[in-house]
C-alpha cells in the first residue's frame, strides 16, 4: 500500500508501480491519496494483472484486501484527514 502525495505521486505510480508489478510475490498494488478520497486497487489474478484498477471514492465503502481475507472502512483509512475535493487533484 502506497499512500501518495503531490511531491512523490509521480515517482510512486510510474516508478514503484512497475518494480512492484513484476515481483511475482505481489497480488494486489494499492494507492491511496493522500489530499482527495481516491484509492486505486490493482489486483493480479492467475499471474496477469488486470487492465484497470478497482477505484473507491466514497467514504462509505470498503477496501479489500484478498490475500490478507480482510476488508477495511475506507472512512477509516480517512479518519484524521480532511481530504480536498476529487477535482482538486
Amino acid at each position: 500500500m502506497e499512500a501518495l502525495s503531490r511531491s512523490t505521486m509521480r515517482r510512486d505510480r510510474v516508478l514503484k508501480f512497475e518494480r512492484y508489478r513484476q515481483l511475482a510475490s505481489v497480488e494486489q498494488i494499492v494507492f491511496v491519496y493522500q489530499d482527495s478520497v481516491r484509492i486505486e486497487s490493482w489486483l493480479r489474478q492467475h499471474d496477469e494483472w488486470l487492465p484497470e484498477p478497482i477505484l473507491i471514492v466514497r467514504p462509505e465503502d470498503k477496501l479489500t484486501l484478498p490475500a490478507l481475507g480482510i476488508s477495511l472502512d475506507v472512512a477509516a483509512i480517512y479518519e484524521s484527514v480532511t481530504p480536498s475535493p476529487l477535482n482538486d487533484l
